[in-house]
């Protein structure tokens, strides 16, 4: 047993002195895979671990948005395909329902365990993780890697010893393998490693101690982050450093919420409807990596902002702006199925079914339709015999006036016989009351009672109020008044409770007449916040002049005339730059002035013909050349561009312009741009801006470096890298080394090599050798005009352009002389710039005459160059008395310094 629980886990082969036969070692060494799947899961995110039994490592989908109805999720399930699957007793309902689909419809062995949420919990779980032995785990090795290579393969085998780290050290080491920000992935990890040690404990029992079960004995060869197919792996830091979302602190001293600042989402957030909102903000969070979405999104808005469906795209916004924060029908069901009735949940569903059937009205009505998939699956989606079966029920069932003025659901009159029955007694049940008291009175005895009341009190029963006379009075029963209540009880009944549970069951009835519809009515509010999403993207794109982008299946970003969306709101003028990588050869034609690929050969570069690779001194600028006659062709095939140029030029707007267009692209919008072909980028990392704190046990530096790192494990020859000054953390010589070495070990990759923009102040990283000259990077820098103005002081013009040259003029004195520095502090800095440059020594604090220790050391000099040391050495063999000689010879009187 001891031996099978090692199997399962560990892979190890039986000891080759076994008694059994070859083919039973061969069949017992073939291992069955199993998957074992831990989710985690809060309001709409969630967070996926696995671990599969062939090759031994945990996968780690960090915290990423899913939908209400969990297509995240299910598209995890149906790729992985796992055999036990563990969520949290706390999860939502929804995602339970999602996961017992799929055992039920697709993998009907599979088993679904709802374990306690502190198995889920964040700290217990990160330190299970810490407590992983993954000295045998894959890290970065500078070795070329092969064309065909993965992610995975371009790291070769290093061992590292974890079991002699402290702590602290493993937590820093590990960082890089997964970010413990994410606590929802970690309590995922977490689960994902107790459940493997209770696997373990049940395999072996009677070979199991508390000693055998520890993390560090479990064969776990590592910890990865991955991906689904058809998403962007982006995360929250990248988002955050691209300016897609940007919290900030709510104006109001009263408030503790946070509002949105300038970014995208708040570009692009013309929604009108809170489903809507959601929906944009999640597909920013996980732009698409399919084509065909993509694709139908962009003809969507195409029909949407054609000229001729101005008036009818006004009319869809304007209906849409009457549901205010919309229907949240979701929630409206899950209330419906647990017992939970208010009349706001029916008007909410009659707000839908309204808004669909405008909706669908309209949408009828747009010109050029036909071609159009999505906006026709929106119009198939709006079932108008739902709208009209659904509303017209709710609407004669429920009386909305009584029950918003009474603030409960009250059934309408008329609906139900029997209600109505019972409802008119209620309402005649004073008069009653009141002739049965005056009988009563009447054959009560004189001065008994001064005035009597017959009262009603619900869930009670009727019952005689008497006000005594005499305070000495006894109570005395009255058989005759006693009957008389039991009648009214069997009577009349109690009818309040009777009409209250009449209405519910009609509720109930009503409830579960709508539920009847929920497929329907939910296809109705996905379309619907599809639609407000849509004209939301083609209002702006209308308004910022935006274009389609074209969607390609190769690895290809070309922007033409790129800007920045969320830059030239706060300038008078933006300087477009254009964007090229391709990794096939291509020749770019420049005519004046005029840019453009006009010949594609198609082919990628082999060993037989390669392009003489381009160096910094060999690229010529496609905007600087001058003359209307003069053509320059250049070869556009490598993936990385580096770009240096003076602060404030535009370095790090133009690298997270290019950022944000992709994301725009793939998200289904237009790009500011005059026009653009996007290759699906699967995943984005960047290294712009890190997040300090106190509670991460790092520096800004190794933040750095985690990032770094983590797209270097993960990035493919479909990912975007971006790099703004990395390396400016320590001193500058090993910053200048870390941040060459990284870009030489990507662009290495050959074509598994990401698309890489680097921007960096290292100017000397050529000069200095640290990047090869004929490496295939492209180098570019920002350019800027200095001169000086009519006062005669110095002003420094950034142009904003990019130009495929080297400069290796940082313009930082230019910057220092604009901002204000003194003259004589810079021109200082310039001669020490310029020596440091020279290897030479700064001669201003010498004396202009000679020190009369420096005459004596001189005179020294020359009584020891004169001296005849091998005459002396020939003529006395004694050192000491050599020595002696030149105590007082050389240097008598001469003052000896340490």
């Amino acid at each position: 047993m001891l031996d099978k629980r090692y199997e399962r886990y560990a892979g190890m082969r039986r000891d080759a002195t076994s008694q059994l036969s070859q083919a039973e070692i061969d069949a017992d060494n073939v291992e069955d895979e199993k998957i074992t799947l831990a989710i985690s899961a809060h309001k709409d995110e969630i967070a996926v671990a696995s671990f599969d039994t062939l090759t031994h490592k945990i996968r780690v989908m960090q915290d990423t948005p899913d939908s209400s109805s969990h297509h995240l999720i299910t598209t995890i399930l149906h790729q992985l395909q796992p055999d036990e699957v563990y969520c949290s007793l706390t999860a939502p309902e929804s995602l339970i329902d999602a996961v017992e689909l799929f055992i039920a419809s697709v993998k009907t062995n599979a088993v679904l365990h709802l374990n306690p949420w502190k198995d889920f919990a964040y700290d217990p779980s990160k330190s299970r993780i810490l407590q992983l032995n993954l000295s045998n785990i894959e890290w970065p090795n500078d070795l070329p890697v092969t064309p065909t290579a993965t992610p995975q393969s371009a790291f070769q085998q290093q061992s590292v010893d974890m079991s002699a780290m402290d702590e602290r050290s493993k937590e820093i080491y590990l960082s890089g393998l997964i970010n413990f920000d994410f606590k929802l992935s970690v309590g995922a990890v977490g689960c994902l490693i107790l459940t493997l040690q209770r696997h373990l404990a049940q395999e072996a029992p009677e070979a199991i101690t508390s000693a055998c079960c520890r993390v560090e004995d479990l064969a776990v060869v590592g910890l990865e982050t991955w991906q689904v197919d058809k998403v962007m792996q982006i995360d929250s830091d990248a988002l955050m450093a691209l300016g897609v979302f940007a919290d900030e602190q709510h104006a109001s001293m009263h408030s503790k919420k946070s509002k949105e600042g300038l970014s995208l989402f708040n570009l692009l957030s013309e929604t009108k409807t809170h489903s809507g909102t959601q929906l944009l903000q999640r597909r920013l969070r996980q732009p698409s990596c399919d084509v065909k979405v993509i694709n139908n999104r962009l003809d969507a808005i195409a029909i949407l902002i054609h000229p001729q469906n101005v008036n009818a795209v006004a009319a869809m916004r304007k209906s849409l702006s009457k549901v205010g924060k919309g229907v949240n029908v979701l929630h409206v069901f899950n209330s419906l199925k647990v017992g939970k009735m208010s009349y706001r949940f029916f008007s909410c569903l009659v707000q839908l079914t309204v808004l669909a059937q405008e909706q669908y009205e309209i949408i009828a009505s747009l010109a050029v339709l036909e071609s159009k998939q999505l906006i026709l699956d929106i119009l198939t989606a709006f079932d108008i015999s739902t709208c009209h079966t659904t509303r017209e029920a709710i609407m004669f069932a429920v009386d909305f006036v009584e029950s918003k003025r009474l603030r409960r659901l009250i059934i309408a009159d008329g609906f139900d016989d029997d209600l109505d029955t019972l409802r008119h007694k209620y309402d005649s049940i004073d008069s009653l009351l009141s002739q049965i008291a005056l009988k009563i009175y009447d054959e009560t005895p004189p001065g008994v009672a001064e005035e009597i009341n017959v009262v009603y009190f619900p869930q009670i029963g009727y019952l005689i109020a008497i006000d005594v006379v005499n305070n000495h009075y006894e109570d005395v029963e009255d058989k005759d008044m006693i009957d008389r209540m039991f009648e009214l009880d069997a009577h009349l009944g109690d009818l309040a409770t009777m009409i209250a549970d009449r209405e519910t069951e009609i509720a109930y009835d009503l409830s579960q007449f709508v539920l009847s519809y929920t497929k329907e009515l939910s296809k109705m509010a996905a379309a619907i916040s599809e639609l407000d999403v849509l004209l939301a993207l083609t209002r702006i794109s209308e308004l910022n002049s935006f274009s389609k982008p074209l969607i390609a299946t190769t690895p290809i970003i070309r922007i033409s005339e790129g800007r920045h969306p969320l830059q030239e709101m706060c300038v008078n003028d933006f300087v477009q730059n254009d964007t090229f990588f391709k990794k096939t050869s291509e020749t770019r034609i420049r005519v004046d002035d005029d840019i453009d690929i006009i010949e594609s050969r198609g082919t990628a570069p082999s060993a037989s013909h390669t392009p003489a690779p381009r160096t910094p001194t060999h690229q010529l600028s496609s905007f600087s050349a001058t003359g209307s006659d003069r053509q320059t062709s250049v070869q556009l095939n490598n993936s990385a561009i580096v770009i240096t140029g003076a602060n404030g030029s535009g370095k790090s707007v133009y690298l997270k312009q290019v950022g944000l267009i992709v994301i725009m692209a793939q998200i289904g919008c237009y790009v500011p741009a005059e026009s653009a072909t996007i290759g699906l980028v699967d995943k984005l990392f960047t290294r712009i801006m890190c997040k300090e704190s106190s509670s991460k046990m790092q520096s800004a530096f190794m933040i750095d470096l985690a990032q770094v790192t983590h797209a270097m494990r993960n990035a493919t020859g479909r990912s975007l890298v971006l790099m703004d000054e990395f390396g400016k953390g320590t001193l500058p010589s090993d910053g200048a080394g870390i941040f060459a070495a990284s870009v030489n070990h990507l662009v290495k990759r050959g074509d598994d090599c990401p698309f890489v923009i680097a921007t960096t102040h290292f100017n000397d990283l050529w000069a200095s050798g640290y990047i090869n000259m004929d490496a295939p990077i492209t180098v570019a820098h920002m350019r800027v005009k200095s001169g000086r103005g009519e006062n005669g002081k110095p002003v420094l013009t950034h142009l904003h352009k990019l130009e495929l040259e080297l400069s290796m003029d940082s313009g930082a004195f230019d910057c220092a002389l604009v901002n204000n520095i003194p003259a004589e502090i810079v021109d200082r800095g310039r001669q020490l710039y310029l020596l440091d440059t020279l290897d030479e020594v700064a001669l201003e604090n010498l004396d202009a005459e000679p020190s009369e220790e420096v005459l004596e050391a001189q005179a020294i000099m020359k009584r020891f160059l004169e001296w005849d040391i091998q005459h002396a050495y020939t003529n006395n063999s004694d050192p000491n008395a050599i020595i002696q000689h030149v105590n007082d010879s050389i240097i008598e009187g001469v003052i000896v310094f340490d």
